[in-house]
């Protein structure tokens, strides 16, 4: 029997079928469907196959069950080949499956609800009006192929080729600017990733070490007292059965008390407490010190608070004098910290050892001779004379270690906070066995040395290397990501934003904005996971400059070439 039309549907959705057909044929309409018209002993792949071609259009039975049909798909393909008109009624408001997208993405669209009827005769009109321009017998129909179709699919398939690239693109670029640290000349990316260090330690504050322990020399304390009053708390300190004694603290210039106070740190030395100084600077490769105390100090260490980070600093740990372009070696310059850390640890830190690649310095115990490491978080070479630190020069490699700060109610729990006043009085005095087998470190509350960090607060310098101290003693190392990996999270997260403009899921704009947000938010949440889980902290503007970047240009080269 001669038809104009073919009926693809679901099982489900047989009645809905049988109906349209009976309407369709009422207007006098040829309608061809299975089972209905297939002629017995004909096997149904090939009366469908045969059925379609004879067909001057297609009507489909759109739902959520024609999306999990296996044989709807087939028709359609078929139709699609043979150019066949396909007239799609949506009987459910439901977006088409990938295996029906881009079959049916260039059709006539009719809606079904809330009444059949009417779009019945809406479907009987618009195939009047294909038929009436598509003649029966048309030799070439097997042969001519359908374009509409077949060219969304195919542009759909050059626009995801272009966000591919566009995406690989931004990544190289957001990856370049990452390496040359362009966002932070304007200190964009110090300050996200300081929003990140802040968050994390909102959610998890860093513990302070057991070990750890400081005396604050007052602020109105006259500075001639201060070597009379460093004799006294070393003493006492090394009666109390310290381990170790460090000074956050210089000595360059002589007074009446340096004598007393080399005594001191000798007699404490022969009760096995390790006393450590800090250095300003060089003199002739030589630290510039008394030579009482060079004499007596078990070691003595640079200070230099380094380079603030937002709501961390970056302590230089590790100089190398003159970098890789020194023909002979220097030795190397260690920091106060590494140094007070280091004799608590006893290991020797006398044959200079580093592993960049590890990003380790290694040392020797002084008892069992095994190998121990310090971790370090990053390793740069000094491009200009650093102002507050003198002892860094120009041309130096400097091993860093960035900084968590602890909260600041824990530096100053008087349990572990202790003042000059406090040990040098007669009566009453702390208990002193809390400074046993303890690092003490002794600083100066000055407000010359304080330093306002985010939140507003005002924290000492000697303040800042107690948490040098601390992050040593706890072993956490705060690692940027190495370049390769972080070019490849830049191509994850811009493929990301590409995507969410690509995928036809997210039909409206509010959609695919709430969609960016989501991601956003997921990718905080993800940095700081991975600063409190494993110490690795993320670009965030790169990284979210590629994500959002690709969204939206890919929205330009959508609207621009491709609609």
């Amino acid at each position: 029997m001669a038809h104009d039309v073919f009926i693809s549907y679901a099982s489900e959705d047989k009645a809905t079928a049988d109906a349209v057909c009976h309407g369709l044929e009422a207007q006098g309409i040829g309608c061809w469907m299975a089972p209905r018209d297939i002629p017995p002993g004909v096997e149904w792949p090939a009366a469908i196959v045969h059925a379609i071609a004879q067909s001057r259009a297609m009507v489909l039975m759109f739902s959520e069950h024609a999306n999990q049909s296996h044989q709807v798909p087939r028709e359609l393909e078929r139709a699609v080949d043979k150019g066949i008109p396909i007239i799609c009624m949506r009987l459910e408001t439901v977006m088409p499956a990938a295996s029906l997208e881009y079959f049916i993405g260039v059709v006539h669209w009719v809606d079904v609800l809330p009444s059949l009827t009417p779009s019945i005769a809406r479907v009987a009109e618009t195939i009047h009006s294909l038929t009436a321009t598509t003649p029966r017998d048309d030799p070439g129909r097997d042969a001519r192929p359908f374009r509409p179709a077949v060219e969304l699919f195919q542009q759909r398939l050059r626009f995801r080729n272009a966000l591919i690239v566009t995406s690989g693109a931004i990544a190289m670029v957001v990856s370049l600017l990452g390496l040359m640290s362009t966002f932070d000349l304007f200190t964009l990316d110090t300050r996200l990733a300081s929003l990140t260090m802040w968050t994390a330690r909102v959610l998890h504050a860093p513990a302070l070490y057991p070990a750890l322990a400081m005396v604050a020399l007052e602020r109105d304390i006259p500075r001639s007292a201060w070597r009379r009053l460093h004799a006294t708390v070393v003493e006492r300190l090394a009666e109390a059965g310290a381990r170790v004694i460090a000074f956050d603290m210089y000595f360059e210039s002589s007074t009446a008390d340096d004598a007393a106070l080399a005594d001191a740190i000798a007699r404490a030395r022969q009760r096995g407490t390790a006393v450590v100084v800090g250095i300003h600077q060089l003199v002739d490769s030589q630290p510039k010190l008394l030579p009482e105390l060079r004499q007596t100090v078990s070691a003595w260490g640079m200070l230099c608070i380094g380079q603030q980070l937002g709501a961390a600093w970056l302590e230089p740990l590790v100089v190398e004098r003159g970098g890789a372009s020194t023909a002979q070696p220097l030795p190397l310059l260690w920091s106060m910290a590494l140094h007070a850390v280091a004799a608590w640890r006893q290991v020797d830190l006398s044959i200079d050892q580093l592993d960049p690649a590890r990003q380790e310095i290694l040392a020797d115990h002084v008892v069992t001779h095994h190998k121990e490491s310090f971790p370090f978080s990053m390793t740069s070479t000094t491009r200009r004379f650093q102002k507050g630190c003198p002892v860094i020069n120009e041309g130096d490699r400097v091993h860093g270690l960035i900084l968590a700060l602890s909260p600041l109610a824990a530096l100053r729990d008087p349990r572990r906070r202790f003042t000059y006043a406090g040990l040098t009085a007669a009566t009453p005095r702390p208990d002193m066995t809390l400074f046993r087998d303890r690092i003490v470190l002794l600083g100066v509350e000055s407000s010359d040395e304080s330093f306002t960090v985010p939140g507003g607060e005002r924290r000492f310098g000697f303040e800042l290397h107690a948490d040098a101290i601390n992050t040593l003693l706890t072993g956490m190392a705060i690692r940027p990501l190495g370049q390769g990996t972080q070019l490849l999270l830049s191509v994850g997260l811009a493929l990301l934003g590409g995507t969410v403009r690509y995928t036809r899921r997210l039909t409206t704009r509010r959609q695919r904005r709430l969609t960016l947000f989501s991601l956003v938010c997921s990718y905080v949440l993800m940095t700081c996971i991975a600063y409190s889980a494993w110490h690795v902290l993320l670009s965030p503007l790169y990284h979210l400059s590629g994500l959002i970047g690709t969204y939206v240009l890919a929205g330009k080269i959508e609207t621009r070439w491709f609609t």
